[in-house]
């Protein structure tokens, strides 16, 4: 829906509209009966009697709402949104437009757009995300120099803003005018080997996984590696493997890509490196049929793939690996097998597999608590700790691997066995330090969410990378969820639960997450 569908007044201000919802507020604490009845058009308050919607204590984000809703808007952030759009200068919106086409909003960038449809003519950035070749030729043939000059919003050269753009490549006409503009940009000197001016995992990412992974553009993929991309820049081929995305490995492969690449962050194999996060197995595949290796170790911890795979993925993987030669004696550095870590994550019928195929049988005691955990087998958990009441101490973090994926997978089962047998909710991993919860919540798993926040997980604990809570993970979480997930009930359960919402400075999330956060906190 779009700001023109709305009944806004010609002229809205948001001022008036803040001060209507603070009037309908008083004269609805003050009883006034027909100032109660228009907050019936919230879902919440419509089914309830006079009396009951009497006593029902109303905040100004319930009145804000009904104003909203009156006026066509499902939240007082959308209104609030649009009478900003539809209140800017021109050259404000153009400023809130490619902030948005850079930031994951593109539905706001959209809006902005219809409201002022002739920014790619006045502005070069607008142009640039757009995919408008001709503009941008026009521009570039007044200064070519601007090909690779920093400005805009962000202060990026063209061709970041080209490679990071959520409305380019929304039409077949826009990707090709992006793939062009690439070209035309590289032809004057820009660099196709650009990274972004920001880390992430300490790593700046290329802008050929701006292409791939962020606008999802081939075409514009292909023009950066015509123009001399690095294929193998140790970003753009594990993510692209890890969200299974073959066509875009199939080009890279094309281009020179090694099955064998290095990923950036932390040395390993992107085939080891994306067992621990991908959804998929079908990058793994990939890597095997293209000639990954096996039984590449990862020095920091002695694993080889056959050892991630053992302890998350199904018998199908493991299979692979196995008929691609993975070694299953190899012992990582603290002596486990790979059959030892899928009997610790309750992962039986891969143990049964590595097993038939030679596997030693030797697995430590406490692995086999962690398993009983992993099952959900309380009553096994509890029987061994009775025997043996010092395995609890021997829970280490190499086993959290175990309650991170149960709270991933919202296996409610394991995570009671393993918050009743010692885990402790709040400690995070290694790589970031998200916790169970953090997990959960950016899994969209309300049920797992309410079983750690009952055995006591924190909604303050923050991660190391991103410092953000598990109600900011729910949001970030949301804005790429799969089917059957339910983050905004799991916003709403960790808002009950007193999860901050005011954030430290230089701590703010990004600003798509924020509009998620901020209707979650308005809605009714």
């Amino acid at each position: 829906m779009t700001a023109r569908q709305h009944s806004l007044p010609e002229r809205p201000n948001l001022e008036q509209l803040k001060r209507q919802a603070k009037d309908l507020l008083r004269a609805a604490r003050a009883h006034d009966r027909a100032a109660l009845a228009r907050f019936r058009v919230l879902p919440n308050f419509t089914a309830l009697s006079d009396d009951r919607l009497a006593a029902t204590p109303l905040a100004l984000h319930d009145a804000q709402s009904v104003v909203a809703r009156e006026l066509g808007f499902d939240s007082w952030n959308a209104l609030r949104e649009s009478v900003e759009e539809a209140t800017l200068t021109f050259g404000a919106a153009v400023t809130e437009f490619v902030d948005a086409a850079t930031s994951g909003r593109p539905d706001r960038a959209a809006r902005l757009l219809e409201l002022h449809p002739g920014m790619a003519s006045a502005d070069f950035h607008a142009a640039l995300l757009l995919g408008d070749s001709a503009r941008v030729e026009e521009w570039l043939r007044r200064d070519p120099s601007r090909a690779i000059k920093p400005g805009g919003v962000r202060g990026w050269q063209p061709l970041h803003y080209l490679c990071h753009s959520v409305v380019g490549a929304r039409t077949p006409e826009g990707e090709a005018g992006l793939a062009t503009i690439a070209r035309r940009l590289i032809a004057l000197g820009a660099d196709p080997n650009l990274r972004f001016p920001w880390l992430h995992h300490d790593v700046a990412r290329p802008v050929l996984w701006g292409a791939v992974c962020h606008v999802r553009s081939l075409a514009l993929a292909r023009a950066l590696l015509e123009g001399g991309a690095d294929p193998n820049d140790g970003v753009t081929l594990t993510i692209a493997a890890s969200g299974g995305d073959i066509p875009a490995l199939d080009l890279l492969y094309e281009f020179g890509a090694n099955a064998n690449g290095v990923w950036l962050t932390d040395g390993s194999t992107a085939l080891y490196a994306i067992l621990h996060w991908s959804q998929t197995p079908a990058g793994a595949f990939w890597f095997l049929e293209h000639g990954a290796d096996a039984n590449a170790v990862f020095a920091p911890n002695g694993e080889t793939p056959l050892h991630a795979a053992a302890a998350g993925w199904g018998t199908d993987l493991v299979s692979a690996l196995l008929a691609h030669g993975a070694d299953v004696s190899i012992r990582r550095a603290d002596g486990r097998t790979a059959y030892a870590l899928a009997i610790a994550n309750g992962n039986d019928a891969v143990a049964e597999l590595l097993l038939a195929h030679g596997s030693p049988a030797d697995v430590p005691e406490v692995d086999r608590l962690v398993g009983a955990c992993s099952r959900g087998d309380v009553a096994a958990a509890r029987a061994m700790l009775a025997s043996t009441p010092a395995l609890r101490d021997e829970i280490a973090i190499e086993h959290y691997d175990a309650l991170y994926r149960a709270a991933e997978q919202n296996d409610v089962a394991a995570l009671e066995a393993m918050l009743a047998c010692g885990f402790d909710p709040d400690r995070g991993d290694a790589a970031m330090g998200m916790n169970a919860l953090h997990k959960a919540a950016m899994a969209g798993w309300p049920d797992a969410v309410r079983v750690l926040l009952a055995h006591g997980a924190s909604v303050t604990a923050r991660d190391r990378e991103f410092h953000a809570t598990a109600l900011v993970a729910a949001a970030e979480g949301s804005t790429h969820a799969a089917p059957g997930r339910d983050h905004a009930a799991v916003g709403r359960l960790l808002i009950a639960a007193g999860s901050p919402t005011d954030w430290e400075a230089g701590a703010q999330p990004a600003g798509h997450v924020l509009d998620v956060l901020e209707r979650w906190l308005r809605a009714p």
